[in-house]
């Protein structure tokens, strides 16, 4: 399978690093377009990709397009390219542009899969928030699930459901790299390196994750296992609570959702 990737920003890079590192494809596999050829160039030779001059011909040399530009260039980007894209299968992984938003640049042969991956696809850890697709076949679906889910969890949500989730998703890992910055400083505070603070944090908090994945277990109760009586978790946890810890993130959340 060949893919072509429109778009070469963080979000493509990383669904191109993250496919090379699995294995999913191999580098010679992927095509890659952007506006700034000279800048894409570079980015492409790092990972050892095929950079090309524009998106016709990286719609030309590939099996399946992911389309990664911002949200405005939508209609700029395909509609030079509805009879190049006639029965291919396009991946968009734009914020905002539903199915029949991108259906009115293209032909009705034209699949389309609206996705809202999140930056840790490039480590194999990612998360794919997906739009059930009227304009989808069940060979062109296993075709997606089987390339992205090498690199991320797939999770089929629509309506409302999808929105929380590609907020929790998309943006969560900025709230969560505030939360690792914030006690990585917190570490050097107390005498920890900069350097052994952030690690000892990020471990923690992948550990975790992984704790919860395998046991299923309430985070509440994952809490309560480290929360002796009268001991220092508790003050901890209680100073966070004083201090509006849980309504932050909610706000946080409701926020990018309005």
């Amino acid at each position: 399978m060949k893919l072509g990737i429109i778009g070469f920003g963080q979000m493509g890079m990383a669904v191109a690093r993250g496919l090379i590192e699995s294995g999913a494809l191999r580098p010679s596999e992927i095509y890659a377009c952007g506006r700034d050829f000279e800048k894409l160039r570079k980015n492409a030779d790092r990972l050892g990709i095929n950079a090309v001059q524009n998106a016709l011909e990286a719609v030309g040399k590939a099996d399946v397009i992911l389309l990664s530009v911002k949200p405005y260039q939508a209609a700029e980007v395909l509609t030079p390219l509805k009879n190049a894209l006639r029965g291919r299968l396009i991946v968009s992984v734009l914020a905002g542009k539903s199915e029949s938003e991108l259906g009115e640049h293209l032909d009705s042969s034209t699949e389309i899969i609206c996705a809202l991956p999140n930056t840790p696809c490039e480590v194999g850890k990612g998360i794919w928030i997906v739009r059930p697709s009227a304009r989808l076949s069940y060979e062109n679906e296993s075709r997606f699930r089987d390339l992205f889910g090498k690199i991320g969890h797939i999770e089929m949500l629509e309506g409302a459901a999808a929105d929380a989730a590609g907020a929790i998703a998309g943006c969560g890992p900025a709230f969560a790299a505030m939360f690792l910055e914030a006690l990585g400083d917190s570490g050097v505070r107390h005498g920890l390196s900069r350097a052994q603070s952030y690690r000892i944090a990020a471990e923690m908090m992948g550990g975790l994750a992984e704790l919860y994945l395998r046991s299923g277990q309430h985070p509440a109760a994952l809490k309560d296992q480290v929360t002796s009586p009268g001991g220092t978790t508790i003050r901890g946890v209680l100073a966070l609570e004083k201090h509006g810890f849980r309504c932050a993130v909610e706000e946080a959340v409701s926020a990018v959702i309005r």
